[in-house]
């Protein structure tokens, strides 16, 4: 009997992440050359039942371990309701690699390394294939820090730093979580380790924004298709961080001196408090997401985060890219040519 197969795109977060869910996953989905289902997934029936299951997984990756464990057969039931064994089944979540507060569950974070463990559980029998995209740690700190800091209604907000400085520290700092996801090499070993016979298509977010032609056909062929179901695609593909940045705050903005103060004075959380309690200061809201500082780090900055992190463009993740990284061996080192 064939063993059951799932490609599972683990992030990270902004690394075309959106952009690959929307217009690659989600349009070769819909064409009928995969089963996806992910972050973007929409529709009706199996459509339905697939967001379901993929909602239900995302808050998963957050519970503690005793509740973990009690949602796990009700996730492996949706699982298998979703599953089609005729098809190449795609599952896309960013989250799988963030160390972070849950947006929308109070209390709630998640860990890269737990995450690795809990999908393990739940793709028990599964042969797995992973993706992983990467960029240099301090342009993800940097990116990171702004989507999560523009969300006025984040349910962890009080948990969040006030300015990039306070998040560069907690990451930095060896007795807090959030640093945990930069370290590239120690994720993606936590990945393999939990699949150990998984390869693992590795691109750079750069070499993405220089070739998508390029990186996308090798990733179409890494997915077990025809390098002719590109022509599903429409390219340059779309950004739609970038259509919507104003609205969604994301958007490199000038510094303001006002918000610069306010963000670090005491009236600043106290102002943003009201601003998420009162939903009918809708307009205010709006202000602090438009004209919320985007941070660009300092020399000074760069050199401190690079000086704490494996640099990702030497050793075993060197490029060129994309690469496909070969399953770790018996000796837990990933195998060589």
């Amino acid at each position: 009997m064939r063993m059951k197969q799932i490609i599972l795109h683990i992030g990270y977060p902004k690394t075309a992440t959106t952009t690959l869910q929307q217009e690659v996953f989600r349009v070769l989905g819909r064409n009928g050359k995969i089963n996806y289902f992910g972050m973007f997934c929409e529709g009706t029936g199996n459509e339905a039942r697939k967001n379901a299951f993929f909602d239900d997984l995302r808050r998963g990756i957050y519970l503690d371990d005793y509740d973990f464990d009690a949602a796990l057969p009700y996730l492996k039931d949706q699982l298998d309701g979703i599953y089609l064994p005729e098809s190449i089944n795609v599952l896309s979540n960013e989250h799988f690699t963030q160390s972070m507060w849950s947006g929308r569950w109070q209390g709630l974070w998640t860990s890269p390394y737990r995450t690795a463990q809990r999908l393990a559980q739940l793709f028990q029998g599964y042969e797995v294939k992973l993706i992983v995209g990467i960029r240099s740690q301090p342009a993800l700190m940097r990116s990171f820090f702004v989507q999560q800091s523009v969300i006025a209604e984040h349910a962890n907000a009080t948990k969040l730093d006030a300015n990039i400085d306070d998040y560069i520290d907690r990451c930095l700092s060896p007795d807090k979580f959030e640093g945990e996801m930069y370290h590239y090499d120690r994720v993606i070993r936590s990945f393999q380790e939990a699949f150990p016979d998984a390869a693992c298509f590795l691109y750079n977010f750069d070499a993405f924004i220089l070739d998508q032609k390029e990186l996308i056909g090798s990733l179409i062929s890494f997915l077990g298709l025809d390098n002719r179901s590109a022509s599903d695609l429409e390219f340059p593909l779309g950004n739609r961080n970038r259509k919507n940045q104003k609205s969604s705050g994301t958007s490199i903005q000038n510094w303001s001196s006002l918000h610069h103060w306010l963000s670090r004075s005491a009236f600043g959380p106290f102002l943003k408090d009201i601003v998420r309690r009162e939903g009918h200061l809708r307009q205010i809201s709006d202000f602090f997401k438009r004209e919320k500082i985007v941070p660009v780090l300092t020399a000074e900055q760069k050199i401190r985060i690079e000086a704490n992190y494996e640099d990702p463009l030497t050793g075993s993740l060197a490029p060129p890219y994309p690469k496909v990284l070969p399953p770790l061996n018996e000796a837990g080192a990933r195998s060589r040519d």
